[in-house]
Formats: C-alpha cells, structure tokens, sequence
C-alpha cells in the first residue's frame, strides 16, 4: 500500500513537472502578444513605445503574473518650445500585475528595482544641455485600477484610459490614479553628479510627483555663482516639476556663472540684468514663454525679504521683471544666444 502510495506522488509530480513545462513557455508566449498587443494601441504623436522584453514570466498561484527584468523603450516628443527627442530606457527587475479582488474589478501594479535612462537624440535646441543622461534609480512603484469585468470592450477601452493617464503621470507629474512612488533622481549639473528624492504626494484627488525640497536646496548652493541662492519659491517651482528639475538647474546655474564671469571679465557688464536677461532667454527657449514667465515670478516672491514693500524691494522687482520680460521677447525675436550680452549692454530697453 505505501509502495503505491509512493509511487502515485512520483506520478503525480512528473505530470506536475511536464504541466509546467509546457505552460511556462506558453505563457512567455502569450505575455509577449499581449505586451507587443498593448503597446501597439498605445502609441500618440508625443508618445512612441517600443522594444518591451521581459528575461521570464511566472505565475503565482491564485491571482499573480510576475515579470522578470521588464524593459522597454519610449521615444517623447515634448509638447513645449524645446522640440527635443527624448528617449528613455525603462528597466525594471520585476513587474508583477495582481488580481487583488477579481470579481470586483480591483487590479494592483508592482515594479520594483525600477531604473529609467533618458537621453536626448535631438539636441540643436536645448541651451544647457549636458551629454550625460540623466537617470531614475532605485524606483518601487505601486498603482491600483480598476475594471469593469462584465464585457470585454469594455475592459479594452479602460486599459486604453488608464495608459494614458499614466501617459499623463509621464508629462505632468500627476495623477488622478491611486499610485505610490520612491525613487531617485540622478542629475548633472556642471559636471557634477547629484541625487534627489523623489515621492508621491497627494493634493486634493491628484497624485502629485515632487522632487525633495531639501535635496533641491543643498543642490543650488553648489551650483550657483557666489551669493546667489534658490528662493524658497524656486524651489517649490524645481519640486512640483521634477521631470524639469534638471534643465531648470542646469539653466539656472549657467545664467549664474555665465553672468558673474562676464562681469569679471569686464566689470561694464551689468551683471544682475544680464542674469537675469538671459536666464529668462534661455527658459523661453527651452519651455515657451508662459512657463518662463511662472519661472522668474516665483523667484520674485522671496522669504528672504519678510514681506516687506519699501520703495527699493518695489523697484528691484519691477527691474527684474522688465529684464525677465526683454529675455522672453528676444527667445520670440529668434536672437541667438552669443547675442544676449551685447543686447544686455546696449538695448535701451534694459533696466541696469
């Protein structure tokens, strides 16, 4: 009896065996489809998906697919002045899709080890940009949706939804969906490489990715040229867009140091316009005009000067603001930017 007993569990783990190994290779097949499937529709006219690869599907018993070493490339045309192509190499050790409440519809995204490589393969018009890539590392993602299980079109069509609404999470750094995200961001800034934190951070029903504030502080003061600091409102600026964070810093820190060193070659330079002149310039050309100007009027809302309005605060900022706004209209003329020093020193217009 126990000679039987033995060998019926020898059987039943070869068929346990053999079962295996025919499911696992048919579902790397069928995971294949479906990502190559699923890509295909997601395509847009800023957005190209491509390339997704995974090294091994698994599935664990009831409710969970788990991908191993997840890839895939995007190609993103950005919807600002820039026109630059960026192209972004997304990793991922595993992406797990859960069926935390099938019945009802309630599906949870896992990705964890997520790293992300973005270069940009149409430089011509970007003022400061830097050859080396920047990079997310050491991202753990986690996002919930929901399905409508009663009709395939149905489903189909809120698949469609919520890619773009991560779409969207890609491009504004916000969300309406439920979704949890750490990692960091690796940037370059004059040679330099710095980390910073990022987080979710939920205001009202949206889902906001900010960069951390702190990180961004200690960043500026290395950066800029002496005596010049991020505000509190540049910095609150930098974290609620932390896709832009690095190419507002590296901006930043060239209208800076390019502006103190043309003083110091030539003390008739003015060097406080010119800062300013050409770090709106170079934000206008690289984002349009109306994100420029949200840029250098936040940084005139100042802590540092306690919320005081005497006659000289006033005039400092209207000179500001009038130079902010002459950088604007020379990106709009088509002026070069070996040109913004000369039209610094001799435009009528600038307030030295």
């Amino acid at each position: 009896m126990l000679k039987s007993f033995i060998r019926f569990l020898i059987f039943l783990a070869v068929l346990c065996g053999i079962g295996y190994l025919a499911f696992h290779p048919f579902l790397n097949w069928l995971s294949a489809k479906a990502m190559n499937y699923t890509v295909a529709r997601l395509q847009s006219p800023n957005l190209v998906l491509s390339d997704p690869s995974f090294r091994d599907a698994g599935f664990i018993f009831p409710n969970t697919l788990v991908w191993k070493d997840f890839g895939m490339t995007a190609r993103i045309k950005p919807r600002d002045a820039s026109q630059r192509i960026l192209r972004a190499k997304v990793k991922a050790e595993t992406l797990v899709l859960e069926a935390e409440e099938f019945f009802s519809g309630l599906f949870v995204i896992h990705v964890k080890g997520l790293r992300v490589t973005q270069e940009y393969i149409s430089k011509s018009a970007s003022p400061a940009y830097e050859d080396s890539p920047e990079e997310l590392q050491e991202g753990i993602a986690t996002a919930r949706f929901r399905l409508d299980m009663t009709g395939f079109s149905g489903i189909k069509m809120q698949i469609r939804n919520f890619a773009a609404e991560m779409k969207k999470f890609t491009e504004e750094a916000k969300t309406a969906i439920p979704v949890q995200l750490s990692a960091k961001e690796i940037l370059k800034v004059r040679g330099n490489s710095y980390a910073v934190d990022l987080r979710i951070v939920k205001k009202g029903d949206a889902y906001h990715l900010v960069a951390d504030r702190g990180d961004l502080e200690v960043i500026g003061r290395k950066i800029l040229a002496k005596n010049q600091v991020l505000t509190q409102a540049d910095i609150g600026i930098i974290s609620n867009n932390p896709f832009r964070a690095p190419q507002l810093l590296r901006i930043r820190s060239k209208a800076s140091n390019e502006a103190a060193s043309a003083y110091t070659q030539n003390p008739k330079v003015p060097e406080h316009a010119y800062r300013h002149i050409l770090w709106s310039y170079l934000l206008a050309k690289e984002y349009g005009p109306d994100f420029a100007k949200r840029v250098t009027d936040a940084h005139e809302v100042s802590s540092d000067e306690g919320g005081k309005e005497d006659s000289s605060i006033k005039a400092h900022h209207a000179q500001d603001l009038a130079n902010n706004e002459l950088g604007r209209r020379y990106a709009a003329s088509g002026y070069g930017e070996s040109d913004i020093l000369k039209l610094a020193m001799t435009d009528p217009h600038v307030v030295r």
